[in-house]
Order: structure tokens, then sequence, then C-alpha cells
């Protein structure tokens, strides 16, 4: 994404240009944007209207992207209890409590066109409302202990105790937590005109937004054990990130 940005960047300074009033004939644009903000992909739909009347153009985005910890994937890092019970006597509780979600989000803003050099640059704010979802997980499974004899002395070593599926769980949480959001952005990019009718964008983007949380889900897999299945009780933040982003839009 950033050297694809770069180059667009060195191609604005050999754009062909195109007639003036070829361009003011033209009101509106649509266009696809893809971008990366907190190392997540998104991608957005935006619509521009343009106006002789204005030094400002109309800018509305719906965007969809995904919120994922990528520290859920992979770990099998369990804590081990001894449970006093013959039938089963050790169980293991992961301690990974990440997960993955996506969102949803609608900006309506403002955008002015200026030129540095031979770049056509913009500057944009935009405000913006939307909705996100995520999930965590986590489980336990029947555990067992092995011994290893390595170097004349015997270890031990925790693990799952059921061989053919050693993961399958006895019991699992899944909480799903949902909230509004609400915000906005500061953005700078720039234009690069591909023919009368294409233009290439991209912006990087200073984003505040606050989440209200509005529900939370618990659902357990069984009864068993659930207690040491620790409920993450979800909250409103507000927060600060960056989105990197380029787009192709079509006027007419």
């Amino acid at each position: 994404m950033k050297n694809l940005f770069v180059f667009a960047l060195l191609l604005a300074f050999f754009q062909p240009s195109y007639s003036q009033i070829e361009e003011n004939q033209k009101k509106n644009s649509f266009g696809l944007d893809l971008g990366i903000g907190n190392g997540n992909p998104n991608f957005g739909m935006t619509y521009r209207r343009f106006s002789q009347d204005s030094k400002y153009n109309l800018r509305v985005n719906f965007n969809l992207g995904g919120n994922t910890d990528y520290g859920y994937y992979g770990s099998n890092d369990y804590m081990f209890f001894n449970t006093n019970d013959t039938a089963l006597p050790l169980i293991g509780v992961s301690r990974n409590r990440g997960g993955f979600g996506n969102y949803q989000r609608l900006e309506i803003g403002v955008e002015k066109s200026f030129t540095v050099w031979k770049l056509n640059l913009i500057w944009g704010v935009d405000a913006t409302v939307g909705h996100r979802r995520y999930e965590t997980f986590q489980s336990i499974i029947e555990a067992g202990i092995d011994t290893i004899e390595e170097n004349g002395f015997s270890y031990f070593d925790y693990g799952a105790a059921n061989n053919e599926n050693p993961w399958e769980n006895i019991n699992e949480l899944n909480t799903v937590f949902n909230y509004v959001t609400g915000g906005v952005n500061l953005r700078l990019g720039f234009k690069l005109n591909i023919s009368p009718q294409f233009y290439f964008t991209s912006f990087v983007t200073l984003a505040s937004e606050l989440e209200l949380i509005v529900n939370e889900d618990y659902r357990f897999k069984t009864e068993l054990y659930k207690e040491h299945l620790v409920a993450s009780r979800g909250g409103d933040s507000f927060n600060f990130y960056t989105l990197l982003n380029v787009g192709v839009h079509y006027k007419f």
C-alpha cells in the first residue's frame, strides 16, 4: 500500500492535462477505495459532488472493514487446573482473550483542492457514524500430564489428553460486543488524472472515534466448569488512529 502511494505521487508530476471546461462539465464522481488502518484492510465506495459555485465539494463514503487481534490465531497458551474429579482430573483453560470483528461506517464531509508545484492536493474533513461488532473466545480442554525422559532426567509436560482431537473443547465462551460509533476524520491527499473520465486518489487520514457499547452477549457451549471462563466486560472508549487508502473514480 505504501509503495503504491509513493509510485502514484511520482506519477502526479507527469500527469497529462485535460481541458478545464471538460472537467467542469462533470459534476459527479463515483469510485472504489482500498485502505489499511491498524494493520487491517478496509473497502469503501465514494461519491463526490462538484460545484462551480463553491470552492468545496461534497464527499460521501460508505466503508466496510475488519478488526482482528492477530495474537488470537495460533495461541495455544493454557493454564491448568486440578479438578479432583476422577472422571476429569485435569483441565486446561486458555489464556487467550483475543478475537476479531468487523465494522460499517458512513462518512459525510467536504473537500477542497489546491495545487502545490505540480501536485493536485486535497484536504478534507468528515463526520462519521457507524457500527462495530467484536467477538472474543476462551475455551476449556481436557488436559493430561506426559512424562518425558531426556538426558537421564524425567520431565513433565502438560497438554491435551485427547490425542485424536487434542483441541476439542469441553466448554467455550464466545462473547459478542456491539458498538455504535461516531467521530471526525481529517484527511490530506492528492488527485491524479488518468483520463477525462477517470482519476486516482490517495489519502492519509487522522481519525478520532467514540465507541459506545449498546449490548453484550455471552454464549457458553455447556455448563461444565463455566466458572473458569471469565466474561470480559465491554466499555465505552475514545480512540485515535491513522488510515492510508487509494482509490479509482469515474466522473459523470
